[in-house]
């Protein structure tokens, strides 16, 4: 509670409590409202990108004039892209949100996600009325109203306008690898067509792995026509005009694993030639080499508009005899019928795709021929996983390095055109699995903007939000005793329209607005930040609380990890290193504030834990140190505390098992011993012995986190250390678990007690909560990881634990909990601390998470949210505790002529920023409810 001024209020006070005691003589009881637990979204509602791997991308230009934006087509494993809820397809318009762009569903539910294997586009009456269609094929079958089996195509005008997957006929009966559109007879009467090749056999036997879609057979209803060779698999198809406008007119190519009549032995690849019509039935092998697996083929024109004509790329496998390891190689074809394959090598790797990238459009430039591989390749001093062959390099042509300092997977490059025939210069688009691209942050999807940079160019991201997971979250009231909210700071990895943030950020909004701020950077500072911690060094006196943090910044002393710094708003900001780091060679573990003298005036000290190595059989050792000196930098020593820890240290706390009591140091980790002496993984400073002891019997294993746990809320237990880990008490077995410790009742000593059951995954972040503040139930421990509980009820990475009796089940979720991102490997929650958001004031206590996930709640809300008692206003509610009795009568006497700047503060019930008769007022009017 911040207050500015408390006007005199004795000689009122008598007065007051007699008409209010008669006034609520004669007020009946009134219904309340609800206000309970729930999720509360952070700023992030989207994210830079989408959580999943990209497999394919393509243009898209729906309403088919080329006017209009084209939009991007992504497909592959992803459930959400930006803020939108898909299933493995969705687009990007460049005209949504005011022209900042957007994702949006491309239809959902049957699916889609992972299934799919080509897509393309294809406009079914060409210059016609009709819009431009997308086209999928996989293995999907589709929902079973309305079957797609393996290959559809979402009509935009379908469903009144809406848009809808529309089957194509009876579909295919097998899994489908490629797709393409070809026009068999160039200017003739045929309309175009769609061709798949796959895995499968037409019920007709007219083929197998290989159909064409014509739109006029079957009575002008559609069917699949087979018209393959007895071919096993078609993994890959295109068209190729080798004497463009010329005689010879479009062929169509598939490349796979197939046997033509007449020909000995395996082709794997081959040309339809219509004016043929032989045993072979039109179909010509053109190589290469029968012991090559052709997956990949592309057309590509090497000098656009020159008069050279455009070539056949392929990108073949083949099986090295001596090893069994296969190895790809690429290879172009000369536009003569017959000719041989050049090889085009690069190394043994595995190509994902060949693609032809036109960066001009239509203009003068020639395309690109671009190959992103299955694995990384060094080159030229430099390394990547795309390259582009450069056929004018000298003294051969060959592959060089297309994305340099790339070593991420893309699975697909296409050129886009973001506002159609308007003046900007198409843009490459990227997509794969991977979190950035030339150091920029991009979550599987990237596009190179040309005209950016004052035309030099720069990546960009498709939406703006979150890309990596936030790793630490705590609060910081920044002003102390002034007007402002407390602050919720993270180390964050963000994209966002004015850059990137690397670091540390702060969330630029009140603690009822979350939702609707934005994060801005702490300071230019890179991703060395291991933990932040808020240091008040007079006690609640008037200098503000510090931000200090574990990390190396610009200006900052040792190398990343060692250094303590401190957050200065000097000078337009930064961090300034607290002393020398204590070790350089040491890496820094945790911090916190401790208070070993008791009385609120009394300074409060710094203690540091960090970590030495000392070669691969003793791994790393813990060290303490404690600071002496001053804050900002200009005096002072780090002096050890205590002896060295047999392994590494991972969270400090400072303790106190009663209030005005001296705090004690808790240190918890991977160590077993300090100094000699056997701890287990946590050992608390003495005082009185200068010197690190155990806690009882102490507890085996790791402790990850520690926190303050008051069971009873200010009643006859005392506050006690909870730890939070892969734990066991001494001799017992290890489980992912929480353990309280119960100081002895006389005397040294104490036990450490399990909170019962055991999680089934790995505990990371650990906070405790009195969510209604000071209200009656009890405070709440709240545990984030990787473990996944379904009996009796669904716990998926965070849970809470009252010590209520007779609770069956200890261990609920925080509301409908968290969704997290698929195929994703590891902890989900990774930080947690609570927040008040007024201090003493009335609104409720929250907890801040950060991590992994995707929803909280039922909202999209990437990497970051918060869960508590909205700060509804509870009419009436002085005091804060949800109900409305004598004590917010009481409440508002109390407080009797307080004004608050910038917040709501406790007796101010009707949120006007001052307590005087319009608060009794209210507390009469809604006496006897409740906001529960």
């Amino acid at each position: 509670m911040k207050t500015c001024r408390v006007a005199e209020r004795v000689s009122v006070i008598p007065t007051l409590v007699w008409v209010a005691a008669a006034l609520v003589a004669a007020v009946s009881p009134v219904s309340g409202q609800t206000c309970e637990e729930q999720w509360m979204p952070g700023p992030n509602r989207g994210m830079a990108g989408v959580d999943d791997v990209v497999l394919g991308l393509v243009s898209w230009d729906p309403e088919g004039d080329g006017a209009g934006p084209q939009r991007v087509v992504a497909m592959g494993y992803m459930r959400f892209a930006g803020d939108t809820d898909v299933d493995g397809i969705a687009y990007w318009d460049p005209s949504s949100n005011s022209g900042q762009g957007g994702w949006h569903a491309l239809g959902s539910g049957f699916g889609l996600a992972g299934s799919m294997r080509a897509i393309t586009t294809w406009d079914p009456d060409g210059s016609g009325p009709q819009p431009q269609h997308v086209v999928i094929g996989g293995s999907f079958t589709g929902p079973a109203e309305q079957p797609l089996n393996r290959i559809a195509h979402w009509d935009p005008s379908a469903n009144g306008g809406a848009g809808d997957w529309l089957p194509f006929g009876q579909g295919l009966p097998g899994t489908v690898f490629a797709i393409t559109k070809w026009d068999p007879d160039g200017d003739g009467p045929m309309r175009l067509q769609v061709v798949a090749g796959g895995q499968f056999t037409l019920s007709d036997g007219g083929g197998r792995g290989l159909a064409r879609w014509d739109p006029d057979a079957a009575g002008g209803a559609g069917a699949w026509v087979g018209f393959g060779p007895e071919s096993l698999i078609v993994t890959a198809a295109t068209v190729w005009d080798p004497d463009a406008d010329g005689a010879h007119g479009e062929q169509l190519i598939i490349g796979g694993r197939f046997a033509l009549d007449g020909a000995k032995g395996w082709s794997n690849a081959a040309r339809w030639d219509p004016n043929l019509n032989d045993s072979n039935g039109g179909w010509v092998a053109i190589g290469p080499p029968s012991t090559d697996y052709v997956r990949k083929l592309a057309t590509w024109d090497p000098d656009g508009a020159g008069p050279a004509p455009a070539r056949l790329a392929g990108a073949s496998t083949r099986f090295r005899s001596d090893d069994g390891l296969q190895s790809a190689e690429h290879a172009y074809m000369e536009p003569v019928p017959g000719a041989s394959w050049t090889l085009m090598p690069l190394g043994f790797s595995t190509f994902q795709r060949l693609i032809v990238y036109d960066e001009d459009g239509d203009g003068p430039d020639a395309a690109r021929l671009i190959a992103p591989l299955s694995n990384l390749v060094y080159m030229d001093d430099t390394h990547s996983t795309v390259f582009e062959w450069d056929q004018f390099a000298q003294p051969v042509a060959s592959w060089r390095p297309w994305l340099r300092e790339f070593a991420e997977y893309v699975n697909d490059v296409i050129s886009w055109d973001p506002d159609g025939s308007g003046p900007k210069l198409p843009r490459a688009v990227v997509g794969g699995n991977f979190s950035t691209i030339e150091g920029k942050l991009a979550l599987r999807l990237a596009t190179f903007d040309s005209d950016a940079d004052m035309g030099v160019g720069a990546w960009r991201t498709l939406g703006d939000g979150p890309v990596w997971p936030f790793s630490e979250v705590t609060s910081w009231d920044r002003d102390g005793l002034g007007p402002a909210d407390p602050q919720v700071v993270a180390r964050a990895f963000t994209s966002g329209p004015d850059g990137d943030i690397w670091g540390a950020a702060t969330l630029n909004a009140p603690a009822a607005q979350i939702d609707q701020g934005a994060w801005e950077s702490l300071g230019d500072s890179p991703n060395h930040f291991f933990g932040f911690t808020e240091l008040d060094v007079d006690s609640e006196g008037p200098e503000a609380p510090m931000l200090l943090a574990i990390g190396s910044v610009p200006g900052g002393a040792g190398e990343p990890g060692n250094t303590i710094v401190r957050w200065s708003d000097e000078s337009q900001g930064g961090w300034l290193a607290i002393g020398p780091p204590p070790d350089p060679a040491s890496w820094g573990d945790a911090i916190t504030p401790w208070k070993p003298v008791a009385g609120g005036d009394q300074p409060t000290r710094l203690v540091f834990a960090s970590s030495l190595y000392y070669g691969a059989s003793q791994g790393f050792r813990g060290h303490v140190s404690l600071w002496q000196g001053d804050f900002d930098g200009s005096e002072g020593q780090w002096l050890p505390m205590g002896g060295e820890f047999s392994k590494q240290i991972n969270v400090l706390l400072s303790w106190s098992g009663a209030d005005g009591a001296p705090e004690s140091v808790v240190a918890g980790g991977d160590f077993v011993s300090v100094a000699g002496v056997l701890t287990g993984g946590v050992a608390q400073w003495s005082q009185q012995i200068q010197a690190w002891e155990p806690m009882g019997s102490g507890l085996d294993g790791r402790v990850i986190a520690l926190a303050r746990f008051d069971p009873d809320e200010m009643g006859p237990e005392p506050t006690r250390p909870i730890a939070a880990g892969y734990l066991a008490p001494a001799g017992g077995a290890r489980r992912h678990g929480v353990y309280q410790y119960l100081p002895a009742q006389s005397g040294s000593g104490g036990s450490w007690s399990a909170l019962t059951p055991s999680l089934n995954g790995q505990i990371s972040a650990l906070a405790v909560l009195d969510f209604d503040n000071a209200g009656p139930g009890l405070p709440s421990v709240v545990v984030g990881g990787s473990f996944v509980m379904n009996d009796p009820i669904e716990i998926r990475g965070i849970a809470r634990w009252e010590a209520v009796p007779g609770l069956l089940q200890p261990w609920r979720p925080l509301g409908s909990g968290l969704t997290f991102f698929s195929r994703i490997w590891g902890t989900d929650v990774y930080s947690m601390a609570s927040f008040d958001p007024d201090g003493a004031g009335r609104k409720s206590p929250k907890v801040l998470v950060g991590g992994w996930f995707i929803r909280a709640g039922g909202t999209i809300s990437p990497n970051f949210a918060l869960f508590g008692r909205p700060d509804c206003l509870c009419p009436g509610d002085a005091d804060g505790n949800l109900s409305i009795n004598f004590a917010d009568i009481t409440n508002v006497l109390t407080n009797w002529g307080a004004e608050y700047l910038g917040s709501t503060g406790l007796g101010d019930t009707t949120g006007d920023g001052f307590v005087d008769f319009a608060d009794i007022g209210e507390v009469l009017a809604h006496f006897n409810t409740s906001c529960e």
